[in-house]
């Protein structure tokens, strides 16, 4: 949240805000744990976005994405 913060858009805050509340009770329901490796995952996301790395940070979310979606389809 405060890396969209910084942004300044009160438009995408609020996008983002309604997003990771559905997020988090789709996630409660599914009860979607991966473990070491999403925290891998998480600290090089924000490793990269901090470093201002938008390509390497996208490659990851999408990596970090699709693996949520296959663990959750294989469980």
């Amino acid at each position: 949240q405060t890396l969209i913060e910084a942004c300044g858009s009160q438009t995408l805050l609020d996008l983002y805000l309604g997003v990771y509340d559905k997020f988090l009770r789709y996630q409660m329901v599914a009860v979607v744990y991966r473990g070491g490796v999403a925290v891998r995952e998480h600290r090089d996301l924000l490793e990269r976005a901090l470093s201002r790395d938008a390509e390497a940070a996208c490659r990851i979310l999408d990596a970090h994405v699709n693996g949520c979606v296959a663990h959750t389809l294989q469980s």
